[in-house]
């Protein structure tokens, strides 16, 4: 083609226009297929940087563990240890032949040595989890963090950055042709179309150029960021590790043959025992369509994607921080993708700015809060323009005869209608009737009696109100058969079991002994369950002794540079807490969401220790707390969800450190009753609700590793906000 372009110029100045036109667009055709060919390189430097962090943390399990382990592997060590070789790492650094001169050692004791130490790597390699210290990251972690920002960063700038240096490619092909046709007309005897020719040459080659150059600059710029500088990098991921395990997790390579898998296996008839075998190949076999999501999925978050889109009707019960908007945000795309437009969600007012949020970060998706003075004329618009439509439980009462039949309904923190005579509730269910999908959230979806669960169950799919009947008898079922009869409408995957990233979480109980007149309990409260509550917390003197052991802890965070989270369900005692700590970050029941979403960004920008003092009840709903790396408790609560939901806040993915939950519980009072409430309903929660069949019918609804598609992603992500930039 470049011959045929350049045969007809005959013009003295015009050869040297084609020349570096056409010489233009090589360079930009090889720069676009360089930048293609850009994010295959950094993951495979990536995957490079993961094995050798693995093997780092794995050569610091070596040193750490004592050989006497070496022995489950069948090993036989007491001549070792007798020589000075106390780890696995002394017996792994002396060479073969110095072994078999140590004393009381055989060459078949040094033979089943060396083979136990195979085989202890082995599993050690195949369990052993990469988690940089954010403060003191290794050079081996540190560089990895570095290749996976640098992976991520060109994710992110690749496919724009190919599209434009095509585009450029485009144009200047289209004016070399246009040359080549005006010099076939006659270019050479006619002065006009040669003064025409050089107007155009002047027009469209020196921005070609830039493109040109442009390209070269996104190139190295992607190549070698600064927000990519190791220093950067370990700041990011202080601050918020999602970003670095959704992709970490998809560059692990394939444990050895043999090894020990982490999680129990899930295939054969014992893990399909809980789940009719066709609705796990049917959940897998649905194909996602990405759409306008712009994010990077874990595989366990496309799993529960298929599996609202697959069986329609759903409560996705997964443990709090787990992603469930996300997952809701993915079956949207995909829908809308196949033309359906409107969709509704109802939440809790504290999340709606959050989710309005989220919509705008991560789809091409038009977000539209139906709420207040307006929201008949807001709910008009939808109706028109289509696209997630956002509203409260206080509202969607006036609204449900206003809207029409939907394409998806996702009802945020269920549990709040749980109780199927309230007004809430049934206009949920006169909702759900005319949606074509129904996905209810909640991770709490039990909570004091086997009744609500079966009430939201029935609530998000109707037709098993047969099937889970079993549930309301006087005998309920064994938690095994309950869970395979609600495998059809209930899905639900725990922390532990798909973000291995996560810190250690450690639970302390302060059990606060109580001075002998703040045990004496007013007459007056005697029958006042809330007020022998704050009695408990807040004593009857100038300072009760749960405030005097917060002092020490706080002092003790202080010191340490921790940051602190403290809920309390009492408005007073928060008014305690604030004046105790000086601390200027409240979130309460009254604020709005723009005032939580300020307090709580105010209180994570705060360099080392900050408190955050929180009325449960608000603070434990739709909030992120990862800056805080200790959970305090006030006071025991009403029920384990409340306070698993306020320590989730803290420790959900993206937190980087270790957590650490106090419950201050006054001896001798209402509070230690509390307690022993609280684990009789966690205990009936865990046997029924904890865990669902279907996440244990395959693998992939609990893989973590991530869906590396993510040029795709945001190539759909931008071409999706262009078309709506431009209606």
């Amino acid at each position: 083609m470049l011959s045929l372009l350049l045969a007809p110029f005959r013009l003295p100045g015009t050869r040297r226009v084609a020349h570096d036109a056409l010489g233009t667009v090589a360079e930009l055709e090889l720069r676009a297929g360089r930048l293609a060919q850009l994010t295959a390189q950094l993951t495979a430097q990536a995957r490079a940087a993961y094995e050798a962090a693995a093997a780092s943390a794995a050569a610091r399990r070596e040193a750490e563990t004592p050989i006497d382990e070496l022995v489950l592997h069948g090993a036989r060590v007491g001549a070792f240890k007798a020589a000075g070789l106390l780890t696995v790492a002394d017996l792994a650094a002396r060479p073969r032949g110095s072994l078999d001169y140590l004393p009381g050692v055989g060459p078949a004791t040094v033979q089943s040595a060396l083979e136990a130490l195979a085989s202890f790597r082995a599993e050690a390699l195949a369990r052993v989890r990469v988690r940089p210290d954010p403060d003191r990251p290794s050079s081996a972690d540190l560089d990895l963090l570095v290749a996976v920002a640098r992976l991520d960063h060109a994710q992110r700038r690749v496919p724009a950055a190919v599209e434009a240096a095509l585009a450029a490619r485009a144009t200047l092909e289209e004016g070399a042709r246009w040359i080549h046709a005006e010099i076939a007309a006659g270019l050479l005897f006619d002065g006009p179309r040669q003064t025409r020719l050089r107007g155009y040459v002047d027009q469209f080659l020196p921005p070609a150029r830039a493109a040109a150059a442009a390209a070269e600059a996104d190139l190295l710029r992607i190549l070698d960021p600064p927000e990519c500088a190791p220093e950067a990098v370990r700041r990011r991921y202080a601050d918020n590790t999602a970003w670095f395990f959704a992709l970490a997790e998809g560059l692990r390579p394939a444990p050895p043959p043999g090894a020990v898998p982490d999680l129990p296996a899930a295939s054969g008839d014992a893990a399909h025992g809980l789940l009719p075998r066709e609705i796990a190949l049917q959940v897998e076999a649905t194909q996602l369509g990405r759409g306008s999501l712009g994010a990077t999925l874990r595989r366990y978050q496309v799993f529960g994607a298929q599996y609202l889109i697959a069986r329609r009707r759903t409560l996705l019960g997964d443990d709090m921080g787990l992603g469930k908007t996300m997952q809701v945000l993915a079956a949207l795309c995909h829908l809308d993708a196949s033309g359906r437009r409107h969709f509704l969600v109802v939440a809790p007012n504290s999340v709606v700015s959050n989710w309005e949020r989220e919509i705008r970060k991560h789809t091409g998706l038009r977000p539209q809060v139906v709420h207040g003075h307006d929201r008949l004329d807001e709910l008009a618009l939808w109706r028109e323009q289509g696209g997630v439509a956002i509203t409260t439980f206080g509202t969607v009462g006036a609204l449900a005869p206003h809207i029409g039949p939907l394409d998806f309904l996702a009802v945020d923190e269920a549990h709040a209608v749980k109780n199927p005579e309230a007004q809430r509730t049934q206009a949920i269910r006169a909702l759900a009737a005319q949606a074509s999908h129904v996905a209810l959230l909640s991770g709490t979806a039990l909570e004091n009696r086997l009744a609500e669960f079966h009430a939201l169950v029935v609530l998000a799919a109707p037709d098993m109100a047969e099937p889970a009947k079993p549930l309301l008898a006087a005998r309920p079922p064994q938690p095994d058969e309950a869970r395979r009869l609600l495998a059809p409408a209930y899905l639900r995957r725990t922390q532990d079991e798909v973000l291995t990233e996560l810190p250690e979480l450690t639970k302390v109980d302060e059990l606060v002994p109580l001075a002998e007149e703040e045990r004496a309990v007013p007459e007056a409260l005697r029958r006042d369950l809330m007020g022998l509550r704050l009695a408990a917390t807040v004593g009857l003197g100038p300072r009760s002794a749960k405030m005097l052991r917060l002092a020490e802890l706080l002092e003790s965070y202080r010191a340490e540079g921790r940051k602190v989270a403290i809920f309390s369900f009492f408005r007073r005692v928060l008014d305690e807490v604030v004046a105790l700590a000086e601390t200027p970050h409240v979130i309460t029941g009254d604020q709005s969401s723009a005032e939580r979403l300020a307090a709580i960004d105010a209180f994570g920008a705060r360099e080392g220790h900050a408190v955050i003092a929180l009325q449960i009840e608000a603070g434990g709903q739709g909030i992120n707390l990862q800056a805080a790396q200790v959970v305090i408790l006030m006071e025991p609560q009403l029920k384990p969800s409340t306070e698993n939901q306020a320590i989730a806040r803290v420790r959900r993915m993206g937190q980087s450190r270790a957590v650490t939950v106090h419950r201050l519980i006054a001896e001798g009072t209402v509070d230690e009753w509390l307690v022993e409430l609280i684990a009789e309903k966690q205990a009936l929660f865990d046997a029924y609700a904890h865990r669902s069949a279907v996440a244990h019918a395959s693998d992939t609804a609990r893989d973590a590793a991530a869906s590396l598609d993510s040029p795709e992603a945001q190539a759909a992500l931008a071409a999706a906000l262009a078309a709506r930039a431009s209606r």
